[in-house]
């Protein structure tokens, strides 16, 4: 007779290093727009203009929990399940885009599928650096 594992319950929050960790819409929404103003950017920066000052330096004095250096991804530094959890959709982007256009495009999307933003993670390419 053939056995069953049962697959463990998802925690709470998805460990650091996860590939599949994403932010949610609700952190692009809410705490991604404060940083981007809190480092003398608005919300009509591009996101390549973020990428030194607010990308990599978020990460840049934590330890990368993939390969142990210095230097961690930006969505490893989000914490709380409303802000991070394991991706559940993929935007496909150009870093040409602004904040604005990414996060309230995101916004409107979850209110014309009736998605909660808080627990709607998307995988986005830079929050991987």
């Amino acid at each position: 007779m053939g056995c069953c594992a049962s697959v463990p319950p998802m925690p709470d929050e998805i460990e650091p290093g996860d590939p599949l960790r994403a932010c949610s819409i609700f952190y692009l929404e809410t705490e991604f727009c404060k940083e981007v103003e809190s480092i003398g950017k608005t919300l009509a920066s591009h996101i390549y203009e973020l990428d030194e000052p607010l990308i990599r330096a978020k990460g840049a004095n934590m330890i990368c929990p993939r390969d142990g250096r210095l230097g961690a991804a930006f969505v490893d530094t989000i914490r709380g399940k409303d802000f991070v959890g394991r991706a559940n959709h993929m935007l496909s982007y150009t870093w040409q885009y602004t904040v604005n256009c990414i996060s309230s495009s995101l916004e409107a999307w979850c209110l014309q599928h009736a998605k909660q933003p808080q627990q709607t993670y998307v995988w986005t390419c830079f929050m991987g650096i």
